[in-house]
């Protein structure tokens, strides 16, 4: 039964970003974008849930050429620039993927202030000011942070990933904020995009 597995993976033709797709990037991200591929569990640092990315067509050639150092993300350039932007092209009609995110929920003005307070003292130390991820501490990172201009998340993961931390990277958990400024957060991040 393996080989016979084996012999019908090798006979898989890569000529359409579906095949592509389920054969390269399903077992990590999941068939359905959710992170939750069959050999996620043997990764230190967790694929991310591209259900949720919302990203430019730029930025996301240029993980899918060149991966994400530190992470299970490989490079992917046996793929032909035609087959990646078909691939691209499929990820956003599936998850939305080349888009900016959704509004985030309003918070206050305190919030909002508060959130602020926290994006510069702390926050900006590994994703800068401008959220460029470029800092002298964010460069030294593996994973490097996202450059918050180019990257987003789905407002609903971004507050995850504020409130749990990314397990693997050196996001740590904020869950001791109050829920209003990591929602304030949320919005400040979002603002950082700028195309």
């Amino acid at each position: 039964a393996a080989l016979a597995d084996y012999q019908e993976k090798l006979n898989t033709v890569y000529d359409n970003p579906e095949t592509i797709y389920a054969n390269s990037c399903g077992f990590c991200h999941g068939l359905d974008g959710s992170g939750n591929g069959e050999e996620a569990k043997y990764l230190l640092i967790p694929p991310e849930k591209i259900n949720s990315v919302r990203t430019t067509q730029a930025y996301l050639y240029e993980k899918l050429k060149n991966g994400v150092d530190g992470t299970g993300m490989p490079y992917f350039t046996y793929y032909l620039d035609n087959e990646l932007e078909d691939l691209m092209e499929y990820l956003n009609l599936k998850f939305k993927i080349i888009e900016k995110p959704e509004p985030a929920r309003k918070v206050s003005e305190e919030a909002i202030t508060a959130a602020a307070k926290h994006y510069s003292e702390t926050c900006s130390s590994c994703h800068g000011a401008d959220g460029k991820g470029n800092t002298k501490l964010g460069r030294g990172l593996t994973p490097p942070p996202p450059d918050f201009t180019h990257y987003s998340l789905t407002p609903e993961r971004t507050f995850e990933v504020i409130t749990n931390g990314y397990n693997g990277t050196m996001m740590v958990s904020f869950k001791k904020l109050p829920e209003e400024v990591r929602w304030g957060l949320v919005n400040i991040i979002q603002e950082k995009r700028v195309d």
